[in-house]
């Protein structure tokens, strides 16, 4: 009897692993929530970023405007980066908020798990603190 049940686990465990390769990973993504703290509707405050080439502020790469900040949206937006070729560094602006906060330094690397499903970790320095990709929400104060 107690073979058959190890066996029974051993095959459940089998089972269990092949079976993730199966299935469809959703697709990662290198990104963070860029959080306002401090506003208020009445504000009207705009955000945009201004994508810059690594270490020069001057060469502008893209831009995105993300318009009004508001509640409905938590005073927030998610960055993404991109996967695939370099990123610049990030000028975060908002009407609301004296000068650029800003992201550099951004390093991504993809592997991949036994599944062929791609897994990121990156790191990145925000107004110069560095940070991984565990930290998922980056707060600028009014």
């Amino acid at each position: 009897m107690l073979k058959l049940f190890f066996g029974f686990i051993v095959l459940s465990l089998l089972f269990l692993s092949s079976s993730c390769c199966n299935s469809k990973a959703p697709e990662a993504v290198a990104a963070v929530r860029i959080k306002f703290e401090g506003l208020k509707d009445s504000y009207q405050s705009r955000a945009w970023v201004i994508e810059t080439a690594k270490g020069d502020s001057s060469i502008k790469i893209d831009s995105v405007y993300y318009g009004l900040m508001h509640s409905v949206v938590d005073y927030s937006f998610d960055l993404e980066f991109r996967k695939a070729g370099p990123n610049g560094d990030y000028h975060i602006y908002a009407d609301s908020v004296n000068g650029p906060d800003v992201i550099t330094e951004f390093v991504i690397n993809i592997n991949q798990d036994k599944c062929g499903n791609d897994e990121i970790t990156y790191t990145y320095r925000f107004n110069g603190t560095f940070e991984t990709e565990k930290v998922h929400e980056l707060t600028i104060h009014k």
